[in-house]
């Protein structure tokens, strides 16, 4: 297949065309300003291993791994130009650039990346966003998916957070674990009451529901289910009256454990302001 010849920054003939070329993997040619690389990257070949030439000798590039739209994105952040807008560029993309942008070390793409994937943050794509941001300790990143991986045992995420991280997401998790506990209807399931199986279907359905989505945990506080619960406190019915007990005991335990729960990074800048270490990006 014969290389294609992409002319950079709006370059419309040699004479402006930038000094160095990059071949993309799929055999795009990219002329690129050696001087915007050494003032915004860190991670290009530098120096005399940059190798310069003239826009009409195109023998010699220099190869790279990345395709050709990963590429345009990336060298649109090496110009002194606006950077440009990636509000638009989907998942794949998104995170194709940023995994380039981290290899080369542009830290205005890295940024930009990093931002941009927290608009992906949700069940689909939960596992990549937190492989990247772990292997290149964005904690940002970790920080808005852990209550989508919360519920995964500490053997399967020791292996790929940052090693200091663990020790707060042991904490972070314990607490979630405890509200799990509480979450059990405490209504058991003997008898034809119709109250009794009211509340007991309601709170089943309720735990069912936080069970697909987790962050439903924290607002248990403000939820139907426990404001429900506040009307009928209000409520004489000595028929009921020890069932109605239990199941102010088990909301008022439950709300006031929610209410005591703390993110992911109140713990890590608590364990960072002990261990006098600050790394998050």
């Amino acid at each position: 297949m014969a290389a294609k010849h992409f002319f950079f920054l709006l370059l419309d003939n040699a004479d402006t065309g930038g000094d160095v070329i990059f071949r993309s993997s799929d055999n795009v040619h990219f002329y690129i300003h050696r001087k915007h690389l050494e003032f915004s990257t860190d991670g290009f070949p530098a120096g005399d291993n940059l190798i310069t030439t003239s826009v009409t000798d195109k023998s010699q590039f220099v190869p790279l791994t990345e395709t050709a739209s990963t590429l345009d994105l990336l060298f649109q952040f090496t110009s002194p130009e606006t950077p440009p807008d990636i509000g638009d560029v989907d998942f794949e993309d998104v995170l194709a650039l940023a995994e380039a942008a981290e290899k080369y070390i542009v830290h205005s793409a890295i940024r930009i990346c990093v931002m941009r994937l927290r608009d992906f943050v949700d069940d689909e794509h939960a596992e990549e966003i937190f492989s990247f941001g772990s292997r290149y300790n964005h904690v940002s990143l970790i920080f808005a998916i852990t209550p989508l991986f919360v519920v995964k045992p500490l053997s399967e995420m020791a292996f790929v957070m940052p090693p200091d991280l663990y020790i707060p997401w042991s904490m972070y998790r314990e607490q979630w674990l405890k509200v799990k506990v509480l979450l059990r209807c405490p209504l058991d399931s003997l008898g034809t009451d119709p109250e009794k199986l009211k509340w007991r279907q309601r709170i089943i359905q309720a735990v069912n529901k936080i069970g697909k989505d987790p962050l439903l945990i924290y607002h248990i506080p403000d939820s139907i289910l426990v404001a429900d619960l506040r009307k009928e406190e209000t409520k004489i019915n000595k028929y009921n009256s020890d069932m109605y007990e239990r199941l102010f005991r088990w909301r008022d335990k439950l709300v006031a454990e929610v209410e005591r729960m703390r993110s992911l990074k109140s713990f890590v800048e608590e364990y960072r302001s002990k261990k006098g270490t600050n790394n998050e990006r």
